[in-house]
């Protein structure tokens, strides 16, 4: 069973575009102003899969991976979305959370069991 735990948030911004290419270099992230104490900090291994929330639109998806592209050895990953076409309950009520967790174990225990965690597969996914 998969057990991969986040190892580092981060927030909408422009931290992503410095912080996830190094991750996925192998490297601890550089200390950025928009960074954030969540996450395991366990930076002995690249992350397996980005996953990203609903308050990630198009155009943010697109600088991340185009920041990650523009880094020589980083890993390829699953970039895993939200997939706002699918029924949610409000974002400030105590389902969303839920569901969301549950939603994004699927999604990433689907891509386990697919071979989609190996570091080859850069292609967007959803939850």
């Amino acid at each position: 069973m998969l057990t991969s735990p986040v190892v580092h948030f981060v927030l909408p911004g422009e931290s992503g575009k410095a912080i996830i290419p190094e991750l996925l270099s192998g490297k601890h992230p550089s200390s950025h102003p928009e960074s954030s104490s969540i996450g395991s900090g366990n930076y002995e291994h690249a992350p397996r899969a980005v996953v990203l929330g609903g308050a990630f639109e198009d155009s943010d998806i697109a600088a991340l991976r185009d920041a990650v592209k523009a880094v020589n050895g980083a890993r390829g990953v699953a970039w895993v979305r939200q997939d706002l076409s699918q029924p949610a309950p409000p974002v400030t009520s105590p389902e969303y959370p839920k569901l969301m967790t549950r939603r994004t174990k699927e999604a990433v225990i689907q891509l386990e069991k697919d071979g989609k965690l190996d570091g080859t597969h850069d292609e967007l996914e959803w939850y």
